[in-house]
């Protein structure tokens, strides 16, 4: 029975866990935490730093095949690693996702269509800033759920901005119809497949609502379609790659990616025969990719810290239409702690109206 290893022990690890057991695989999760989502899903766990190389190479040692659940790992010592053991992602991804400039840099260098941007390395810099207003400050790393970002409507508004030790991307900020995710899945086989595309609605920042949208325009599904396929092959990346994209006037604009399974795609375990999860792990095992085909509709909303005494509320009421997903958190302001998918549609004006 081969081994997988999982570096990072989220919620993304977990359901990887959960996906890795029912194939019949093994797992080890490697993780910071003590109690993370993963620990008690997976075959073993292990403790240690994610900088700590002599522990994460004694993890690898057990391991037929490795992955990983999130970006901000230390790249450099995931190279150092792939040159030895099955981590068949290798680091590019890492480096890509983990820097806004280097993704902004790679959508130029592919000719992908984009907000228009500038490197902000110093509040000096402002000074020289040739976008206008209104636009986004967003850090260069570690900037998920709206941290590190700043709406910039006038020079007053920069008074808020932290400057110390950060350097920012100064972003357009664009008007956008609606926000696409596109989730593909390349194996080491080489073989491709995208699933359906995903509309997101976010609250201050943070993904609050995933549907499933199979009418979107085909001029538009083709540019997305097109940009993240050129990206996978450009950039040699394996297993599942989510690229976000607004959309305005017809026409694509690069948001980020991200090398690994993705919120968005939360909602294929339940509504697809086969989830992002599994094939994942199906692409970076070599197996044959499974079907991309929806067996059934529903939509996914995100439960944070605040909302859980009302998502158990809806539950108790109207379980038969609805999945809970409880990620075992502690329960804080922001911080997503589990999802649920409803499968009725008539609920979505609901969640659209109250869910914030």
């Amino acid at each position: 029975m081969k081994t997988i290893g999982i570096i990072g022990g989220g919620q993304l690890g977990m359901f990887l866990a959960i996906a890795a057991y029912e194939m019949g695989y093994e797992t080890i999760v490697y993780d910071c935490k003590e109690d993370c989502c993963a620990k008690n899903i997976a075959s073993k766990f292990v403790l240690g730093s994610f900088d700590d190389e002599q522990k994460l190479e004694s993890f690898a040692k057990e391991c037929d095949v490795i992955t990983y659940e999130f970006e901000n790992i230390n790249s450099d010592l995931v190279k150092k690693l792939s040159l030895k053991y099955p981590i068949v992602q290798t680091e590019k991804p890492l480096v890509l996702s983990s820097s806004r400039l280097n993704e902004r840099k790679m959508a130029n260098k592919l000719n992908i269509n984009q907000p228009k941007w500038q490197f902000i390395e110093s509040k000096e810099d402002i000074k020289n800033i040739e976008i206008t207003y209104p636009y986004l400050l967003k850090s260069d790393s570690l900037g998920y759920d709206g941290k590190g970002q700043y709406m910039i409507n006038c020079e007053s508004d920069l008074d808020k901005v932290v400057f110390d030790n950060v350097v920012y991307l100064a972003e357009k900020k664009i008007d956008f119809d609606y926000e696409l995710s596109i989730i593909a899945c390349r194996s080491i086989n080489d073989e491709i497949i995208i699933y359906e595309p995903f509309v997101n609605d976010h609250h201050k920042g943070i993904l609050n609502i995933t549907l499933i949208q199979q009418a979107i325009k085909p001029e538009i599904l083709k540019q997305a379609n097109q940009a993240i396929e050129k990206i996978m092959a450009d950039e040699n990346i394996y297993g599942i790659l989510c690229c976000e994209f607004f959309i305005k006037d017809n026409k694509i604009y690069f948001n980020e990616m991200a090398p690994r399974p993705h919120n968005s795609g939360h909602i294929t375990m339940d509504t697809h025969y086969i989830s992002q999860y599994e094939n994942h792990l199906r692409a970076i095992l070599g197996l044959p990719l499974g079907t991309t085909k929806i067996k059934c509709s529903g939509f996914m909303v995100n439960v944070l810290g605040q909302d859980v005494d009302k998502t158990k509320e809806f539950v108790q009421k109207h379980g038969s239409v609805c999945k809970y997903y409880d990620y075992h958190k502690e329960a804080k302001y922001n911080r997503k702690v589990g999802h649920l998918i409803v499968f009725d549609d008539d609920y979505l004006k609901y969640f659209k109206e109250t869910w914030k």
